[in-house]
């Protein structure tokens, strides 16, 4: 009886991960599809793509003084791993990318949700599929390299709780590829884990060392030398600027913050991710606990604290929203705080057409910043409430 009983959730569970896998296919259709209007590419970032892998494989800066600030924050590695794009000009480069990109995103949240059935009932892939889906559309669609390395951010956490460390270091070391917003997770890693210290340190040095390979020795070098100086510029051009972030909140409620009061607050909330992952990692037998934190303490800490941060971006909240949604709906079975969450969830997907009733002279103001605060909240009232005992 117990054997047919298994044979049956077996069937159960493969035939939902089909149609997830099938979901996902069809999703990555439907995006590359719509960044197009009239047969022309127009909601991507791919062609700053292709400019910076054409100046790199022509050996012209990356980061002379007149560009716009499209794709300067990409280091010179990543023009490396976007080559693709170049050599599959059209249609299918563009679909090939998501492949590549959402692809790796939906196989991130299939293994997390995989993670959660092991340890109670219910659709998880679906629902893990479906809400994300709805968080990632923008993004998807774009193309941006924003979720596949939330992807290797996730897909290292799991690696890490699972002391595959090997696994881990390549995740993180594709995660630097993609963007170097992963490093605050890379570096927390590097402190908080012994045994990946020297992989970290290897990870570094290939992310360093790679580019030489492709190009001239002094022209790589004279890149290098001029990356850390565009990412400050950068990275004050947030303050002035329309994004995403806790600096345009404040801006917004009237409390525009100085350089060194944002500064210090940024110093601030980094010093307390990472006490509260050296906490985390403390607990014991929390797997599920221990992972999705792990990788929801860095990411909001970059969702917040980037004075840039896009709105597409907050597509990262995905894995971290549906865990609790799906804790509070099928296990905990309470009404109001699914009914709460599903509120939240309506908000941060549609984030623009709400948007559009609060205006300033700078333009729309996003609500993502504040719904993720409140989300933070709720995460806060939430802590020591977890899913089941894991198995």
């Amino acid at each position: 009886m117990n054997t047919e009983s298994n044979q049956a959730l077996r069937r159960e569970r493969n035939g939902e991960l089909l149609l997830s896998v099938i979901l996902w296919l069809a999703f990555i259709c439907a995006v590359t599809a719509g960044a197009y209007k009239r047969g022309e590419l127009v909601h991507s970032v791919t062609d700053d793509y292709r400019a910076g892998v054409i100046r790199w494989f022509e050996g012209r800066s990356l980061y002379s003084s007149d560009d716009q600030l499209g794709f300067v924050l990409y280091a010179p590695p990543s023009y490396i791993l976007m080559a693709p794009l170049v050599y599959c000009p059209g249609f299918w480069g563009e679909l090939l990318w998501r492949l590549f990109t959402v692809g790796l995103w939906g196989y991130a949240v299939l293994r997390l949700a995989e993670r959660m059935k092991r340890c109670a009932a219910g659709p998880h892939y679906f629902w893990f599929t479906l809400i994300t889906m709805v968080l990632s559309l923008p993004a998807a669609r774009n193309g941006q390299c924003t979720i596949p390395m939330a992807a290797a951010m996730l897909l290292a956490s799991m690696a890490l709780f699972d002391k595959r460390w090997n696994n881990a270091a390549v995740w993180l070391t594709l995660g630097l590829f993609l963007k170097p917003h992963i490093v605050p997770i890379f570096l927390l890693t590097f402190v908080l884990f012994a045994p990946m210290r020297w992989r970290l340190v290897v990870a570094a040095a290939v992310f360093a060392v790679i580019p030489f390979f492709f190009q001239d020795a002094n022209y790589v070098w004279e890149q290098w030398r001029a990356y850390p100086q565009i990412v400050q510029a950068v990275s004050k051009s947030g303050e002035v600027s329309s994004f995403a972030s806790f600096y345009q909140l404040c801006k917004f409620c009237g409390f525009k913050l100085s350089l060194p009061v944002w500064t210090s607050l940024r110093v601030a909330s980094a010093v307390l991710v990472l006490g509260l992952c050296f906490l985390l990692i403390r607990h014991r037998n929390e797997s599920y606990y221990q992972t999705i934190w792990y990788y929801a303490l860095p990411t909001f800490f970059l969702l917040l604290m980037n004075a840039r941060t896009e709105n597409n971006a907050y597509a990262m909240l995905a894995p971290i929203f549906v865990s609790y949604l799906m804790m509070e709906s099928c296990v905990k079975k309470n009404v109001r705080l699914t009914a709460f969450l599903v509120l939240l969830l309506i908000g941060l997907a549609g984030h623009y057409e709400i948007g559009k009733f609060i205006t300033t002279r700078d333009g729309i103001v996003s609500i993502c910043p504040f719904l993720t605060l409140v989300f933070l909240v709720y995460l806060g009232f939430r802590r020591n409430v977890w899913f089941f005992a894991e198995k």
